[in-house]
């Protein structure tokens, strides 16, 4: 799903499966979570939010 969004996010999928987020876990995610807790910069994290809005 990750990969998908942007090519660039290669990076990001490999840190996902590293913190274990599955699918219903992604659906949790808020861009706090991924700010704070993954370490993502605020750009990315609004699109991977956006396109995770997109999927609920």
């Amino acid at each position: 799903f990750i990969r998908g969004i942007d090519p660039s996010f290669d990076s990001l999928a490999s840190r996902f499966l590293q913190e274990e987020i599955d699918g219903k876990a992604l659906l949790l995610l808020t861009t706090d979570t991924l700010m704070r807790h993954m370490g993502l910069k605020l750009g990315p994290s609004l699109k991977i939010i956006h396109h995770i809005e997109k999927l609920k």
